[in-house]
């Protein structure tokens, strides 16, 4: 349980991507962004979509039951990865992935598109959807997976951290997003 029942080359590539995620916070200045109340949990239990009062078959309002044991008060990107996950055609249905690849989804650039127009991101924070994407895949999957998963579920996530979606999450195209704030 000491290495979350992972290689030691495992291990090295979680503590080089430790690494890195503390150094580009501090290189952003990550203590200085704003903070507000972030849920950081958008399972589907958590949230609803519902039409709006208006009637109109194409407006909806996004509805969330707080989960407060994954409240918390940070910068709002850290909510970001979930979202991407949420607005996913892919979803957790009977297979459950953790990759990036959610970002790139045109519902989500839809969103974000969205989202941008009221509550305007700037390119730093878009660049900064890696390092969001992989504090989630550090702390949720490989320091607290067991808390939420089967252990042979837990297990296998955790593999797949180390040796495919964090690889692979350098490799991660924003040229879209990036458009989105250009």
């Amino acid at each position: 349980a000491q290495n979350f029942g992972l290689e030691s080359s495992d291990i090295s590539t979680l503590q080089r991507f430790t690494h890195d995620l503390l150094m580009h916070l501090e290189k952003v200045h990550y203590d200085e962004w704003l903070r507000i109340p972030i849920l950081v949990d958008w399972n589907l239990g958590n949230f609803s979509v519902e039409p709006t009062i208006s009637g109109s078959n194409n407006s909806f309002r996004l509805a969330t039951r707080w989960d407060y044991d994954w409240f918390r008060v940070e910068s709002r990107l850290l909510d970001f990865y979930f979202l991407s996950r949420v607005s996913s055609s892919t979803g957790d249905k009977t297979q459950f992935s953790y990759s990036a690849h959610t970002f790139t989804e045109q519902r989500f650039l839809k969103f974000l598109t969205a989202y941008h127009e009221v509550y305007p991101l700037s390119k730093t924070e878009i660049e900064f959807l890696p390092y969001a994407y992989r504090f989630f895949i550090l702390n949720y999957v490989i320091r607290e997976g067991a808390r939420f998963f089967r252990p042979d579920l837990c297990a296998q996530f955790r593999r797949d951290a180390a040796r495919e979606y964090l690889l692979r999450s350098e490799q991660l195209d924003l040229t879209e997003l990036l458009k989105i704030v250009s």
